[in-house]
């Protein structure tokens, strides 16, 4: 009985190949690598199968050179007319990836040209990395093009991808609401496609917390809460979870919900997978206990963080890493201006390993990051006029992307730097859609210090209007139907405001100000 046990649990017992195909379907790329490590296989259509398989991974994770050097011999391998376009396609991928894109790109149009009448349903997917391709190097007219022409073939999880790409090509065009909703249309793919792609999805709520965080979209923001909190995620989804959160955890700042931030953030903690990741956390750790008043655990943070980031000296660095720097710059007070100029040297020393994902490279957003780091750690070493400047293009640059959050947050530095209430005023503008934000109380009162118009009810603004016309108190008394005391009231609060002590000096202010012309009765 107990031989029969076993002999049964050794027939369903999965093949190293059944279970990176199982993983492949949740996106579990590391765990197909895993499953197909050293498996040679017993027939030549599974192996062939599974070094197809193992590609498509190397090619997921990023790991263009492996990807590469796993399907040249495939090439030779590949019988079957549908197997050798398969083999084509993923060969030209890797070739654009690294590097050797006129050779790869001349590879997808020959089996996007040869698909049709080989392999019909692999079109959409060869028409993917085309496009993939494209978008890289920014023609995105043509991107977009092939996408759509894809589109009208593609089923299941490679419509989803077609999808997620055209909301990439909208966001390298700074058209975040239509990339909103070609991410969301993935989204719905994604949960409609046969294969449980939990890793794709991931990605794709991802990319609209982004959106969510920075444009200070409050209603895409629920959104993503409420489909990062109704999935499943598995260990290998942890990368896209930790981006996802960090955002989440701004949203819950210009929500007002500062213990929503700090538990996000303590979660961020959990989910770090190496030191790029951790130091990125550590930062964001820093920042909520900056806000919530906690200065010791503030400080620790960024010890911490300025070790990892300082830790070795490589001259390539991945695009993590280099965004974790310019984080702790941004963040580091002037306490820490030693460890924030060594970060920045590393940083501009080095260069980002080269990647064909769908990162933070070649485009406005890191300039404006870039340009914001440098402004901070001017400020921190006392460089003022020098600090401000840098900051007044970052605002710039970030107020075009319509980033509002990174426009609010330099315009808020660009005020403590200097004093000037017209930063004020800039970061409230940027705060427009979140009128519960964790800065904009003070922000406020820092804007009603040099406005007088601020500090005024607008029963006040309507008296003002009154006596900037010549009225007498008596006579706006009875045209508002209020008492002579109320008036005489609303009169003293304005000439507070004002800084003057007659009617006379008040007009002569409102003029100066050039307010005079602007003033109308509001009802």
């Amino acid at each position: 009985m107990a031989t029969s046990r076993r002999g049964a649990a050794l027939r369903v017992r999965p093949t190293a190949l059944e279970a990176a195909r199982s993983a492949w379907e949740t996106g579990a790329y590391d765990d197909v690598l895993q499953a197909l490590d050293g498996w040679r296989g017993t027939v030549r259509d599974e192996r062939l199968a599974g070094a197809i398989l193992r590609t498509r991974a190397l090619l997921a994770v990023d790991r263009a050179d492996d990807a590469l050097a796993a399907v040249e011999p495939l090439v030779k391998e590949a019988k079957a007319a549908s197997d050798a376009l398969l083999v084509a396609m993923l060969h030209g991928a890797a070739l654009v990836r690294t590097g050797r894109r006129a050779e790869g790109e001349a590879l997808l149009e020959r089996a996007a040209r040869e698909a049709p009448r080989a392999a019909p349903a692999l079109a959409p997917e060869i028409d993917y990395y085309r496009a993939l391709s494209r978008w890289s190097t920014h023609r995105l007219d043509e991107a977009e093009a092939i996408v759509e022409a894809g589109l009208a073939e593609a089923r299941d999880a490679v419509r989803g991808r077609l999808f997620q790409l055209l909301g990439w090509i909208d966001v390298r065009r700074e058209n975040y609401g239509a990339a909103s909703h070609a991410f969301i249309a993935a989204l719905e793919e994604t949960k409609r496609a046969a294969a449980a792609d939990l890793k794709g999805r991931a990605a794709i709520l991802h990319a609209l917390a982004i959106i969510a965080s920075e444009t200070i979209d409050l209603r895409l923001a629920r959104l993503v809460r409420r489909e990062y909190d109704a999935n499943p995620w598995s260990e290998a989804t942890r990368v896209e979870r930790f981006h996802i959160v960090e955002c989440l955890s701004w949203l819950a700042l210009l929500e007002g919900d500062l213990r929503g931030a700090w538990d996000a953030r303590q979660l961020e903690l959990t989910l770090t997978v190496d030191t790029s990741f951790h130091a990125i956390a550590l930062v964001e750790a820093a920042h909520i206990s900056r806000v919530v008043g906690d200065r010791f655990a503030e400080a620790r943070y960024l010890d911490f963080a300025g070790a990892l980031l300082l830790r070795g000296d490589q001259v390539a660095l991945d695009v993590e890493r280099r965004v974790a720097m310019l984080n702790f710059i941004v963040v580091a007070p002037a306490n820490t201006v030693e460890a924030a100029r060594k970060v920045m040297t590393l940083y501009e020393r080095s260069r980002a390993r080269r990647s064909e994902l769908l990162a933070l490279e070649d485009d406005r957003r890191l300039q404006a990051f870039e340009r914001q780091a440098r402004g901070k750690l001017l400020l921190a070493e006392r460089k003022t006029s020098q600090g401000v400047a840098e900051l007044r293009r970052a605002h710039e640059l970030w107020t075009q992307l319509g980033y509002r959050l990174r426009a609010a947050m330099a315009s808020s530095d660009m005020l403590t730097a200097t004093g000037d209430r017209q930063y004020a005023q800039a970061a409230l503008d940027a705060l427009r859609n979140a009128p519960k934000a964790w800065l904009r109380d003070s922000l406020l009162q820092r804007a009603r210090e040099d406005n007088p118009l601020a500090q005024l009810t607008p029963a006040e603004r309507r008296v003002l209007v009154e006596l900037c016309k010549g009225r007498k108190a008596r006579e706006i008394a009875e045209t508002f139907g209020r008492s002579f005391n109320t008036i005489n009231n609303h009169t003293r609060a304005i000439f507070s405001a004002f800084g003057v002590r007659s009617r006379a000096a008040l007009v002569a202010e409102c003029a100066r100000l050039g307010i005079v012309e602007h003033l109308r009765p509001e009802r």
